[in-house]
């Protein structure tokens, strides 16, 4: 089932709680510019962007909110042409538009400490 796509409100709330510092009119402002590439898709191609468009997505990349994929294509007169895809991490943006990212960290890191209780301990048997 394809989830239906992210809203401004969400994007702007989830960066919100990550940046502390910008006001709620700069942070709608910038989810915005971004949704703006994005439409109703889940990705953009990185050539549409401009240097500064590009320094916004990297920022939210570091934040985990966008994350890149590429595709390596072989054209037919033999060279590879390499397409940069930017794609919005639904899951992330969501679950940050309702918790502050502590309460975001500290669920992951359960998630992966029952992982490792579940664990029998003959995996850690040499």
């Amino acid at each position: 089932m394809v989830s239906p796509p992210l809203t401004l409100e969400e994007l702007a709330k989830a960066y919100s709680n990550i940046n502390h510092e910008i006001s709620t009119e700069d942070s709608k402002g910038l989810a915005e510019h971004v949704m703006s590439f994005f439409g109703y898709e889940t990705y953009v191609i990185d050539n549409r962007l401009e240097p500064n468009d590009r320094d916004v997505f990297y920022m939210l990349e570091e934040l985990g909110l966008l994350t890149t994929e590429r595709e390596d294509v072989l054209l037919k007169r033999g060279p590879i042409w390499r397409i940069r895809y930017w794609k919005l991490n639904k899951q992330k943006v969501r679950t940050l538009a309702i918790k502050k990212p502590e309460q975001v960290v500290q669920t992951e890191i359960d998630e992966v400490k029952q992982t490792y209780e579940e664990l029998d301990e003959s995996v850690w048997i040499r």
